[in-house]
């Protein structure tokens, strides 16, 4: 099972998962925490992924379990409801649906999107997931979400940073399978 993983903003690179899973990639770094964002178009194989890096030692940090106002570590795979939604705080919720309305929408159209846009978003994100998982206590995670362009990479890689050594990897899978 190999994927495609940016491990360095310039290259792309192929990835054993069993490398992931056995802590082998980037365990050059001594750091707080390993995290591993999985980022795939529906049905490209993130669930998969983050099976394999569960059975050996991650935690899943739902990514968009955070976006809806749920429980990312508790309520994984859940049902989005109305009282999560409810439940964010006013700037996070601006946050989520600046990115999602405004962010991925125009991004989607070729049309440009203002940096703070995705500036907020990602600092209300990487904030969650340095909190939570601190709190949990367990030092290996994997990050179901998708964070497609480079410069948001870089901008999650620097505000994890010096915590958790991040990876992430992108499963690209043609349109006609």
């Amino acid at each position: 099972d190999v994927c495609s993983s940016d491990l360095l903003p310039s290259y792309r690179v192929a990835v054993p998962v069993a490398h992931l899973a056995a802590g082998e990639v980037n365990s050059q770094t001594s750091t707080f925490m390993q995290i591993v964002f999985a980022s795939g178009a529906s049905g490209a194989g993130k669930t998969t992924v983050c099976n394999v890096l569960v059975e050996n030692g991650y935690k899943i940090f739902d990514g968009d379990i955070w976006c809806a106002g749920g429980d990312p570590i508790n309520q994984v795979d859940c049902a989005v409801t109305s009282a999560m939604v409810s439940s964010r705080p006013p700037a996070m919720a601006k946050a989520v649906t600046d990115a999602i309305s405004i962010g991925r929408t125009k991004m989607g159209k070729g049309e440009p999107v203002a940096w703070e846009v995705w500036e907020t978003f990602y600092t209300f994100m990487c904030d969650a997931i340095k909190l939570q998982t601190a709190k949990n206590g367990h030092d290996r995670w994997v990050v179901p979400f998708a964070v497609y362009r480079v410069v948001e990479r870089d901008l999650v890689r620097n505000l994890l940073s010096p915590t958790a050594d991040v990876t992430f990897i992108l499963l690209n899978v043609p349109e006609s399978v």
